[in-house]
């Protein structure tokens, strides 16, 4: 899975898309397309499990329960640090 900001130049994005990687093809495709055009954003996401629920945690404080389907929307980040 990535993240992928597809860039007009070093200022403003093109727009942004969620990549999974198909095996069979050996190479990553566009799952979701977002019509976003701030510029990339580097971010490292790791797995927590909070209250039985496993959540990536985009950045210290942003995270999104551990699916492609929450991945998919744009209203799932919430901020969040009780879990540090």
């Amino acid at each position: 899975m990535a993240r992928v900001a597809n860039m007009k130049d070093l200022g403003a994005a093109i727009d942004w898309h969620l990549m999974v990687f198909d095996d069979a093809a050996g190479r990553f495709e566009s799952v979701k397309r977002w019509d976003i055009h701030e510029p990339h954003d580097s971010s490292h996401p790791f797995k927590v499990q909070v209250g039985g629920v496993t959540y990536l945690y985009l950045y210290g404080n942003w995270r999104v329960p551990a699916s492609l389907e929450a991945l998919s929307g744009l209203s799932f980040v919430r901020a969040d640090s009780s879990a540090f």
